[in-house]
């Protein structure tokens, strides 16, 4: 099955209608976001971007785990560990992750960027995340 960056935009849609894109629908591929951009929904919804109750929030969040459509990298201290630098073939460290580690960048993105980073065999998504989150990184306004 394919994998694919299941995106801010694509969470605020989901807990917003329901709506998902076709080929999560279709069941063709799983979305891939990170727990840092699930969390942020929290956010949109006390700010009113999310209308919805608080009851119907907490279901569309509890059904969007049990729809194994969607799988949600989280951030626990191996995955933190293995992501944090960046190594060489030989797992020698040669620094801090150079795209979550800069001062430009919000603590969100880093978060997303340090929890989908392809880094240990925890992480089973192909390149096609990665990709798509730098595509939506770089279009992204924050």
């Amino acid at each position: 099955m394919e994998t694919t960056f299941f995106s801010p935009l694509d969470l605020l849609g989901y807990f917003k209608t329901k709506d998902l894109r076709e080929e999560l629908n279709d069941n063709s591929s799983i979305g891939v976001c990170s727990i840092a951009d699930l969390l942020y929904m929290t956010e949109y919804h006390k700010t009113g971007e999310i209308p919805i109750s608080s009851n119907l929030l907490s279901e569309r969040f509890s059904n969007f785990i049990s729809l194994g459509i969607t799988h949600v990298a989280e951030l626990d201290q191996d995955r933190l560990s293995s992501s944090l630098f960046d190594r060489t073939a030989d797992n020698i460290v040669t620094g801090m992750c150079s795209k979550s580690a800069v001062m430009t960048i919000s603590p969100r993105r880093s978060l997303r960027q340090l929890s989908l980073k392809i880094s240990d065999e925890t992480a089973w998504w192909s390149e096609k995340v990665l990709d798509e989150m730098e595509q939506y990184s770089e279009d992204e306004t924050e």
